[in-house]
């Protein structure tokens, strides 16, 4: 992947195909409806964070990998939620399914607690 110079846009490299995405990812801890309090519901994490995890894992030979270059992870920044990490595995049949993802439910608190 390049960066057009003076942009800041990036070009997706034409030999790199878009996958296929899929999620079996339960949302179970997130309820059907936002609380009293304000916490998000499972329909804010999959029309926000989900969301953008499928469609950059959809470019997954772009993402950088650690040990294993069928396994790849995506940091989502979201109002609601905060950061949250995505791990996408590409399958031998090409599809790439978000295994697993790690949402901190003290991350506003923490960042409300902190000097600054």
């Amino acid at each position: 992947m390049r960066s057009r110079s003076g942009t800041g846009s990036l070009l997706r490299d034409p030999g790199s195909p878009r996958r296929p995405c899929r999620s079996r990812e339960r949302h179970e801890r997130f309820g059907e409806e936002r609380s009293p309090n304000g916490t998000p519901s499972e329909y804010d994490f999959v029309a926000g964070p989900l969301a953008a995890a499928v469609f950059a894992f959809r470019d997954f030979d772009t993402l950088t990998f650690d040990v294993v270059p069928a396994v790849r992870s995506y940091t989502v920044v979201d109002p609601f939620f905060g950061p949250v990490v995505f791990v996408g595995v590409l399958l031998r049949d090409g599809v790439v399914e978000i295994a697993d993802f790690d949402v901190d439910p003290d991350y506003w608190t923490t960042v409300e607690e902190e000097p600054g």
